[in-house]
């Protein structure tokens, strides 16, 4: 591999958005996040066409790839590059956790990727690290159970509101859904998003739960 340009997903909290541009470093792999409210987060023909760089790690600056310039101009300096051949140090897969497993009501659970939800997981309050867009703005089946409510990360909404695009779906279901900021927990962080304030909330007619220990 030559180069990698990612969206910054608003970099938010912690950088947790840029976070991976140093890491790519260490093998000397040219790495550049594209602004979030210059193009589609997780659509890469619009990154393409439309995308502005924001950030630039060393290998990419060497390259000549300056923040403010375009993501092709700056995919074609990365096509010039000779490709990156050292090895990365490990990095430990997404995790989930059990929050709580009342006996009335919904479970609990964080997971650091809505994709590692699984059909065990219907009914469930769903927690994760994961932005809220659908990938090339299309619904694609990431949340693949009936849970009985989810959240994510904004992604920092980005241009078109793509970053929460996945709530607008979600409405279209029943299922209750939300956004934490990116400024109040890291994106990819799922235990953290549990904690975070809810920035964007989808609005729906679920029937409604009595919960125990709740009025």
């Amino acid at each position: 591999m030559r180069g990698v340009i990612l969206n910054d997903a608003g970099v938010g909290k912690d950088d947790a958005g840029i976070c991976g541009l140093p890491y790519l470093d260490r093998i000397g792999l040219a790495a550049a996040t594209a602004d979030v409210w210059s193009c589609h987060i997780a659509d890469g023909a619009d990154m393409l066409a439309h995308g502005v760089i924001s950030h630039v790690n060393r290998a990419a600056l060497r390259l000549g790839c300056r923040p403010g310039e375009s993501v092709r101009a700056s995919a074609g300096r990365m096509r010039l590059a000779d490709p990156a051949d050292g090895e990365l140090p490990a990095i430990a897969g997404g995790k989930r956790y059990l929050v709580s497993d009342p006996p009335a009501g919904p479970k609990i659970i964080c997971l650091d990727a809505a994709p590692m939800l699984v059909a065990e997981d219907a009914g469930a309050i769903a927690v994760t690290g994961s932005h809220a867009a659908l990938f090339d703005g299309k619904p694609d089946g990431i949340v693949n159970v009936d849970v009985f409510a989810i959240f994510f990360s904004d992604g920092g909404i980005g241009k078109d509101e793509a970053g929460i695009a996945r709530l607008r779906e979600l409405d279209e279901r029943r299922i209750p859904a939300g956004a934490a900021s990116v400024a109040s927990a890291p994106i990819g962080d799922s235990r953290a998003i549990s904690c975070a304030r809810v920035s964007c909330r989808a609005s729906t007619k679920r029937r409604p739960h009595s919960v125990a220990g709740q009025a």
